[in-house]
């Protein structure tokens, strides 16, 4: 052994026995996670008002309590804005995962991808069970609706078993994209996704009605929309590491007008009793316009340069403590997946008592309108605060102990 190669192995090893510094998180990318967090909890909180009323039955048809809710156009207007958010907030989820996954599973060894897929798999389906658990405590005392039934922890956390779905295919996906040129991989996602939003389209507008089971293809296209979400943030991810993206502004301005133009519309159908196309616009959670602010919001957040990376495109620490209010924040985004599995397996516990309350409140029409919407929106903030500071203290460090987490 030559001496240069002698001082390249010794290089190697002290490089492969030095500890690895905790990567910094892009701080802008935790708060859209909160953001879309709230989104999520404010839309299941209205689902089902908004099921009954955004439909094109004639007001006088519906339910006598929630035709004071049909006949506000405000209260329309704010209905299908929240059911805007909880879909954006599905997509947010989605590409905030596929955005770091995919780029990053394509820079390493196949190994270190199964090792880190392995390990993700587990804290997923770990939880689930931790919570199952937490559920099987609270039936104790009190019956937890379908508690144990197929449907509860099966479908019933269907979007759960999705990212697991998700996070399992990311290495694969990552090994096909990182040897298409980046021309090839944006054209099959501009394809992908025309086929796929115009598909839905033809459902919330043409066909939504009909069988909603398992088999059922526009149920399928639900978890289609998702794996395409997934997929494309992905390929996002991989043009931001190679410095092909736009700037913040360029971002920020495309979801303000987004933004602006929806709420334009869904004003313009509140008004004119279109209640139906405002179920249109965010059916089953594949709406374009919530992928649209999804994508640009993610993108405004994650060029925002909150991180800086060093030679080898590692994140390098941040310079400055985080403000305390940011680090709330992140304390909150890391209990999102802990949220997503509690909300949906207690369901049956909140939900029917919530909109209770709610349309009690409504039925006097007017000021109880405004106060059942307030109480709904307080409600779905201190649900988000309750159940993921409980899951900081509980299932994440239960975690950290079996060294899934760190």
């Amino acid at each position: 052994m030559t001496d240069d190669e002698s001082v390249q192995m010794t290089t190697r090893e002290t490089a492969q026995s030095a500890p690895r510094p905790r990567r910094a998180r892009n701080m802008r990318v935790e708060m859209l996670r909160v953001a879309a967090i709230l989104g999520i909890a404010v839309f299941h909180t209205f689902q089902p008002w908004f099921a009954v009323v955004a439909v094109a039955t004639p007001i006088d048809r519906l339910p006598a309590e929630l035709q004071p809710v049909a006949a506000n156009p405000a209260a329309m207007w704010v209905l299908g804005m929240t059911a805007l958010l909880g879909a954006c907030g599905n997509h947010i989820f989605y590409m905030i995962s596929g955005f770091y996954l995919i780029p990053s599973a394509a820079t390493k060894p196949l190994r270190v991808q199964c090792a880190a897929t392995v390990r993700r798999a587990a804290i997923i389906v770990l939880s689930v069970l931790f919570y199952v658990a937490v559920c099987a405590v609270i039936n104790v005392f009190t019956p937890v609706p379908r508690f144990g039934a197929v449907g509860w922890w099966g479908m019933g956390l269907e979007f759960v078993w999705l990212y697991l779905v998700f996070v399992v295919v990311a290495p694969a996906a990552a090994w096909l994209f990182a040897r298409m040129d980046a021309r090839t991989r944006h054209a099959l996602a501009a394809l992908a996704l025309v086929i796929v939003f115009a598909l839905n389209a033809y459902i919330a507008f043409v066909a939504p009605e009909g069988g909603r089971g398992l088999t059922d293809w526009r149920k399928l296209m639900s978890a289609v929309t998702y794996l395409a979400t997934f997929l494309f943030s992905g390929i996002l991810g991989m043009d931001v590491r190679a410095g092909h993206a736009a700037t913040p502004r360029f971002w920020r301005r495309a979801l303000v007008a987004v933004v602006a133009v929806t709420a334009l519309l869904e004003a313009v159908f509140a008004v004119a009793g279109a209640r139906g196309l405002l179920m249109a616009m965010s059916f089953k959670s594949t709406s374009l316009v919530s992928f649209l602010a999804a994508w640009f919001a993610l993108m405004a957040a994650a060029t925002g340069g909150d991180t800086r990376r060093d030679a080898g495109g590692a994140d390098a620490a941040e310079p400055a403590r985080p403000h305390a209010i940011v680090r709330f924040a992140a304390a909150v985004a890391s209990g999102i997946l802990g949220f997503y599995i509690a909300q949906s397996l207690t369901g049956g516990l909140w939900h029917d008592r919530c909109t209770a309350l709610m349309t009690s409140l409504a039925a006097h029409g007017g000021a109880g309108v405004t106060g059942a919407i307030a109480f709904a929106l307080l409600f779905s903030v201190a649900f988000v605060l309750v159940v993921t500071v409980v899951d900081r203290f509980t299932r994440q460090p239960l975690l950290r102990a079996m060294r899934l987490l760190r």
